[in-house]
């Protein structure tokens, strides 16, 4: 019976671009990460290659895990700022003279 082998898809690796000081918002540089995948040898894995190696992906789901909280958290918290701004420009108008 063959042995089948898998092979990973590219990575991609998203990384924040800092605002233009006039700008602001958010902004996502999208680059490939290179090499996409590492070889790991895993002896036991049925995906394994003849010398048994696995291919791995390099990308490291902690740190992915912390920026998404964090813009997750800094998205919230821009739209605190301008749901605010809001209210006080809606209360600004409700001001008679």
């Amino acid at each position: 019976m063959p042995r089948l082998m898998m092979f990973a898809p590219p990575t991609l690796r998203c990384a924040p671009i800092r605002p233009k000081p006039r700008g602001g918002g958010t902004a996502v540089r999208v680059s490939r990460a290179s090499p996409s995948t590492i070889a790991l040898s895993d002896p036991g894995s049925p995906f394994a290659m003849p010398m048994a190696l696995v291919a791995a992906p390099t990308v490291d789901l902690a740190n992915e895990a912390v920026q998404q909280l964090v813009a997750r958290y800094s998205f919230a918290a821009n739209a605190a700022v301008i749901r605010a701004e809001d209210k006080m420009t809606k209360s600004l108008f409700d001001l008679k003279v």
